[in-house]
């Protein structure tokens, strides 16, 4: 399991990119013979007033 490993500690604070940050912890979870199915959420929070944050469709 990588939370045991301190990857998903150490690579959401060090890659800017989410999907890059996903890609590095992915991998060696595939490395170490994970099956296809490994599944990876980063989500890129941002603070700050609601009124600072554009809208999305």
């Amino acid at each position: 399991m990588l939370s045991d490993t301190g990857l998903v500690r150490d690579v959401p604070g060090t890659v800017a990119d989410p999907a890059r940050a996903v890609r590095e912890l992915v991998a060696p979870a595939h490395g170490a013979g994970a099956p296809d199915n490994v599944g990876c959420v980063v989500a890129d929070v941002v603070t700050g007033e609601a009124a600072d944050v554009p809208a999305t469709a």
